[in-house]
């Protein structure tokens, strides 16, 4: 979907929803007792996931503002999301997917591999879920965008017209001389005789 630079955003974006769509969901399903049933079921790789998560989005946060910067010192915007209809379903459907396979796999590791396991424990909470955490993905991107757009008409604007080059001085032994009149230089031959 997204080129190389918002590839980094859309990926730090979605794997911060993903997690909060997984911990979300399971919220939903087992309310005070979440915690427990995730430690039982073999959650305990979820802490570093989300540290690995938000370190891929402070990069995507170094790489806006590299992006800002420059838009702002050139006046040009590296943007491209596409629009918020598109963004959203994409991001929508990436959660549902990641969901999906995170479910599965960690059934498969618990010994409880089934389609079923995705939708036991109201586990049809996570398609609204997806929803709207896809919605606040589409947005950053969208916003993100705007910074970078607002800053290269920003710089734009502060931006000097620039001055006419000014010529450069001829060296005295190539300057040209002014002409003078064939009188100052006595050439101009005899004066006609006079009518008396």
């Amino acid at each position: 979907m997204p080129r190389p630079p918002l590839a980094l955003r859309f990926a730090a974006l979605l794997s911060i929803a993903a997690i909060a769509l997984h911990e979300a969901r399971h919220l939903i399903g087992f309310g005070d007792h979440a915690g427990e049933v995730l430690a039982a079921r073999g959650h305990a790789y979820l802490p570093l996931a989300g540290v690995l998560a938000v370190m891929l989005l402070g990069l995507a946060m170094a790489h806006l503002l590299v992006l800002v910067g420059r838009a702002r010192r050139t006046g040009a915007a590296e943007v491209g999301t596409p629009g918020p209809l598109g963004s959203w379903l994409v991001a929508s459907a990436a959660l549902l997917a990641v969901y999906a396979g995170q479910e599965l796999l960690e059934g498969a590791f618990a010994g409880q591999l089934s389609a079923a396991h995705l939708v036991a424990d109201d586990g049809l909470a996570a398609l609204p879920l997806a929803l709207a955490l896809g919605g606040l993905v589409a947005l950053f991107m969208r916003g993100a965008d705007a910074a970078v757009q607002t800053a290269a008409r920003a710089g734009r604007a502060v931006r000097p017209a620039r001055p006419a080059p000014v010529a450069a001085p001829m060296p005295p032994d190539r300057a040209p001389r002014p002409r003078r009149s064939l009188i100052a230089l006595r050439l101009a031959g005899r004066a006609p005789p006079s009518p008396a």
